[in-house]
């Protein structure tokens, strides 16, 4: 898996990740071998349907499938290998997948702003100390008093 990062702002960077086309090959193998196992289409024993009648029946389920099991595994990774802490959720942006051929996907997403702390240090505060006097007191609450 190749990730490579471009920053659009401070706080927004877009990762580009491709997967290899053995990865992909591998994820399409196992989506059809797994279909294969639970469907039942008639004129077929029930895990004997031949590939090729799977491969035009559930293509678009296919590619659907594969392409967010391929992003849900290598998206955290990607974020991981380039220390990436996103805010919210990434806007994603995928094409269709191929079969015989590398996927690639691109996902937007928000980051944390760089904030520079310079001269925190011996910082002097003044801290204001209120007196109340008895008569204050006294007078509020005999306005108090006069409202209930």
């Amino acid at each position: 898996m190749k990730v490579s990062v471009e920053d659009i702002s401070s706080v927004k960077k877009k990762l580009h990740v491709e997967i290899p086309q053995e990865d992909v090959a591998k994820e399409i193998n196992k989506f059809y071998n797994k279909l294969q196992k639970s469907v039942k289409l008639k004129g077929f024993r029930p895990g004997k349907v031949p590939r090729s009648v799977l491969e035009n029946r559930f293509k678009k389920e296919a590619v659907s499938e594969v392409s967010a099991q391929l992003i849900s595994m290598s998206y955290p990774k990607a974020l991981q290998e380039n220390n990436i802490a996103p805010l919210g959720n990434p806007n994603f942006d995928y094409p269709e997948l191929v079969a015989d051929q590398e996927y690639k996907y691109s996902a937007t997403v928000d980051v944390k702003p760089p904030v520079p702390i310079d001269e925190y240090t011996g910082l002097k505060l003044t801290k204001t100390i209120y007196v109340v006097s008895d008569d204050k007191i006294e007078e509020k609450l005999k306005t108090i008093q006069r409202n209930q």
